[in-house]
Protein backbone atom coordinates (compact mmCIF):
# COMPACT_ATOMS: atom_id res chain seq x y z
CA UNK A 1 0.00 0.00 0.00
CA UNK A 2 3.01 2.71 1.10
CA UNK A 3 4.60 1.61 -3.03
CA UNK A 4 1.43 2.48 -4.65
CA UNK A 5 0.85 5.65 -2.20
CA UNK A 6 4.80 7.04 -3.06
CA UNK A 7 4.08 6.21 -6.49
CA UNK A 8 0.78 7.75 -6.76
CA UNK A 9 2.17 11.17 -5.49
CA UNK A 10 5.08 10.72 -7.35
CA UNK A 11 3.34 10.15 -10.77
CA UNK A 12 0.57 12.64 -9.53
CA UNK A 13 2.84 15.31 -9.45
CA UNK A 14 4.11 14.98 -13.07
CA UNK A 15 0.74 15.18 -14.16
CA UNK A 16 -0.03 18.41 -12.16
CA UNK A 17 3.30 19.34 -13.23
CA UNK A 18 2.18 19.11 -16.96
CA UNK A 19 -0.85 21.23 -16.10
CA UNK A 20 1.20 24.41 -14.28
CA UNK A 21 1.95 26.22 -17.31
CA UNK A 22 -1.49 26.68 -18.00
CA UNK A 23 -2.87 27.02 -14.72
CA UNK A 24 -0.66 29.92 -14.09
CA UNK A 25 -1.29 31.37 -17.59
CA UNK A 26 -4.96 31.67 -16.58
CA UNK A 27 -4.20 33.37 -13.43
CA UNK A 28 -1.51 35.99 -14.90
CA UNK A 29 -3.16 36.73 -18.03
CA UNK A 30 -6.37 37.43 -16.23
CA UNK A 31 -4.74 39.72 -13.77
CA UNK A 32 -3.26 41.77 -16.07
CA UNK A 33 -6.40 42.17 -18.30
CA UNK A 34 -8.99 42.43 -15.60
CA UNK A 35 -9.72 46.22 -17.06
CA UNK A 36 -10.47 45.08 -20.19
CA UNK A 37 -12.52 42.04 -18.99
CA UNK A 38 -14.52 44.25 -16.13
CA UNK A 39 -15.63 46.41 -19.50
CA UNK A 40 -17.11 43.71 -21.31
CA UNK A 41 -20.98 42.93 -21.55
CA UNK A 42 -21.38 39.72 -20.30
CA UNK A 43 -23.96 37.41 -20.02
CA UNK A 44 -26.26 36.77 -16.75
CA UNK A 45 -25.30 33.23 -16.66
CA UNK A 46 -20.94 34.32 -16.31
CA UNK A 47 -20.32 33.68 -12.45
CA UNK A 48 -18.23 35.77 -10.52
CA UNK A 49 -14.39 35.76 -11.04
CA UNK A 50 -13.47 33.82 -7.84
CA UNK A 51 -15.55 30.89 -9.18
CA UNK A 52 -13.82 30.51 -11.69
CA UNK A 53 -10.36 30.80 -8.71
CA UNK A 54 -11.89 27.72 -7.40
CA UNK A 55 -13.41 25.84 -10.20
CA UNK A 56 -10.02 25.22 -12.52
CA UNK A 57 -7.55 24.45 -9.55
CA UNK A 58 -9.92 21.44 -8.98
CA UNK A 59 -10.23 20.45 -12.76
CA UNK A 60 -6.69 20.46 -13.33
CA UNK A 61 -5.94 18.08 -10.29
CA UNK A 62 -8.98 16.06 -11.34
CA UNK A 63 -7.35 15.79 -14.93
CA UNK A 64 -4.07 15.30 -13.64
CA UNK A 65 -5.46 12.07 -11.48
CA UNK A 66 -7.12 10.67 -14.63
CA UNK A 67 -3.90 10.84 -16.61
CA UNK A 68 -2.02 9.27 -13.45
CA UNK A 69 -4.63 6.08 -13.58
CA UNK A 70 -3.96 6.19 -17.55
CA UNK A 71 -0.63 6.06 -17.26
CA UNK A 72 -0.31 3.27 -14.30
CA UNK A 73 -2.41 0.97 -16.61
CA UNK A 74 -0.08 1.12 -19.60
CA UNK A 75 3.06 2.77 -18.00
CA UNK A 76 4.02 4.73 -20.75
CA UNK A 77 3.54 8.47 -21.60
CA UNK A 78 2.83 7.60 -24.88
CA UNK A 79 -0.43 6.14 -25.81
CA UNK A 80 -3.12 7.24 -27.55
CA UNK A 81 -5.52 8.49 -24.56
CA UNK A 82 -2.63 9.91 -23.32
CA UNK A 83 -1.84 12.44 -26.64
CA UNK A 84 -5.34 13.09 -26.54
CA UNK A 85 -4.61 14.65 -22.78
CA UNK A 86 -1.58 16.70 -23.71
CA UNK A 87 -3.50 17.98 -27.25
CA UNK A 88 -6.32 19.00 -24.70
CA UNK A 89 -3.71 20.80 -22.76
CA UNK A 90 -2.39 22.06 -25.33
CA UNK A 91 -5.78 23.97 -26.73
CA UNK A 92 -6.92 24.60 -22.84
CA UNK A 93 -3.08 26.59 -22.76
CA UNK A 94 -3.65 28.54 -26.11
CA UNK A 95 -7.28 29.89 -24.85
CA UNK A 96 -6.28 32.18 -22.66
CA UNK A 97 -3.77 33.97 -24.90
CA UNK A 98 -6.50 34.34 -27.97
CA UNK A 99 -9.21 35.50 -25.56
CA UNK A 100 -6.85 37.76 -22.93
CA UNK A 101 -3.87 38.47 -24.93
CA UNK A 102 -4.71 39.34 -28.34
CA UNK A 103 -8.66 40.07 -27.34
CA UNK A 104 -10.10 37.95 -30.47
CA UNK A 105 -13.56 37.22 -29.04
CA UNK A 106 -14.64 35.74 -32.03
CA UNK A 107 -11.05 33.12 -32.15
CA UNK A 108 -11.93 32.43 -28.70
CA UNK A 109 -15.58 31.36 -28.80
CA UNK A 110 -14.46 28.91 -31.81
CA UNK A 111 -11.48 27.39 -29.79
CA UNK A 112 -13.57 27.20 -27.02
CA UNK A 113 -15.40 24.67 -28.95
CA UNK A 114 -12.67 22.94 -30.30
CA UNK A 115 -11.38 22.74 -26.71
CA UNK A 116 -14.71 21.07 -25.93
CA UNK A 117 -14.73 18.83 -28.16
CA UNK A 118 -11.18 17.84 -27.45
CA UNK A 119 -11.57 17.49 -23.74
CA UNK A 120 -14.47 14.93 -24.67
CA UNK A 121 -12.35 13.16 -26.96
CA UNK A 122 -9.96 12.32 -24.29
CA UNK A 123 -12.36 11.52 -21.60
CA UNK A 124 -13.86 9.32 -24.28
CA UNK A 125 -10.45 7.63 -24.83
CA UNK A 126 -10.09 7.51 -20.89
CA UNK A 127 -12.99 5.61 -20.27
CA UNK A 128 -11.89 3.01 -23.01
CA UNK A 129 -9.07 2.33 -20.65
CA UNK A 130 -10.45 3.51 -17.10
CA UNK A 131 -14.19 4.16 -16.17
CA UNK A 132 -12.83 6.05 -13.34
CA UNK A 133 -10.53 8.16 -15.35
CA UNK A 134 -13.16 8.59 -17.74
CA UNK A 135 -15.35 9.58 -15.44
CA UNK A 136 -13.56 12.54 -13.89
CA UNK A 137 -12.27 14.24 -17.07
CA UNK A 138 -16.56 14.58 -17.30
CA UNK A 139 -16.48 17.50 -15.10
CA UNK A 140 -14.18 19.34 -17.12
CA UNK A 141 -16.27 18.29 -20.16
CA UNK A 142 -19.24 20.23 -18.74
CA UNK A 143 -17.39 22.98 -17.63
CA UNK A 144 -15.60 23.67 -20.80
CA UNK A 145 -19.08 23.38 -22.48
CA UNK A 146 -20.15 26.01 -20.16
CA UNK A 147 -17.24 27.92 -20.97
CA UNK A 148 -17.99 28.07 -24.82
CA UNK A 149 -21.71 29.36 -23.85
CA UNK A 150 -20.03 31.93 -21.61
CA UNK A 151 -17.70 33.17 -24.50
CA UNK A 152 -20.32 32.47 -27.23
CA UNK A 153 -22.27 35.02 -24.84
CA UNK A 154 -19.32 37.44 -24.46
CA UNK A 155 -18.70 37.94 -28.36
CA UNK A 156 -22.40 38.28 -29.05
CA UNK A 157 -23.18 41.04 -26.87
CA UNK A 158 -19.73 42.63 -27.43
CA UNK A 159 -19.72 42.53 -31.45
Amino acid sequence: MQKILKEFWGYLAIFVITCTPTILSRFTSHQANKVWYDALAKPFFVPPSWVFATVWPILYFLMATAAWIIWRKHHTFNNKALIWYYVQLAVNALWMPIFFGAKLLFTAMIWSYILTIVAAITAHQFLKIDKAAGNLLLPYVLWTGFASLMSTGIWILNT
